[in-house]
């Protein structure tokens, strides 16, 4: 990622590039109907079998029932002068 975000941001014109990667632990489900859209997407492509969607899915359903959830979804922010 580093690589493409700076040859990217070299590419138009820019220089003294900074990249900081972000992130927030999430252990409450905010994050869930992120993971269950990235499975819905997962399901379209055919890629994966279905079974190991629906387990994942399960997997993630029973860490929320039990208290051991744990998401962490990275952000990515380019900060960049000319």
């Amino acid at each position: 990622m580093q690589l493409g975000a700076d040859t990217l941001v070299r590419g138009a014109g820019f220089s003294r590039i900074r990249l900081e990667v972000l992130t927030r632990p999430d252990m409450e489900g905010r994050l869930l109907g992120m993971i269950r859209t990235v499975a819905g997407y997962a399901r379209e492509s055919g890629r994966l079998e279905q079974g190991r969607i629906d387990a994942a899915l399960d997997s993630v359903d029973r860490s929320l029932a039990d208290g051991t959830f744990l998401a962490i979804a990275p952000q990515f922010i380019v900060t960049a002068q000319r």
